[in-house]
């Protein structure tokens, strides 16, 4: 091979890495960006769990105090005696209950996933 030919050659690699470079440095900026983000949103849904489970619990109790019983399914209780904002009951979605006659079971999906 001459001298020409090993330029072009070296050339062509050089090419090929800069095209690579191009292709995989924007997918793995957003993969980042993506990951990221899910992590703050899971630590901003974890955070608002906690800050509203007092509220929650507290409205189930007072389901059991005005009817005699737990409710069968938190949101039978929850919209009704919630004390705390209105925009945080789409946070229900979010927790797992279930009515175990003298007790109840609360748990969010937030620490599992």
């Amino acid at each position: 091979m001459d001298e020409f030919q090993k330029n072009v050659a070296k050339r062509n690699r050089e090419i090929k890495i800069v095209a690579a470079l191009v292709v995989l440095l924007p997918f793995t900026a957003l993969m980042a960006a993506s990951f990221l983000h899910e992590h703050y949103e899971s630590e901003d849904i974890r955070s608002s769990l906690e800050q509203i489970r007092p509220k929650v619990v507290l409205a189930i109790e007072t389901y059991k105090s005005d009817n005699g019983h737990y409710p069968d399914f938190i949101t039978n209780a929850v919209p009704r005696y919630y004390k705390g904002n209105g925009w945080t009951l789409h946070f229900l979605a979010w927790y797992e209950y279930r009515n175990l006659g003298t007790n109840f079971f609360l748990k969010d999906f937030a620490h599992s996933r």
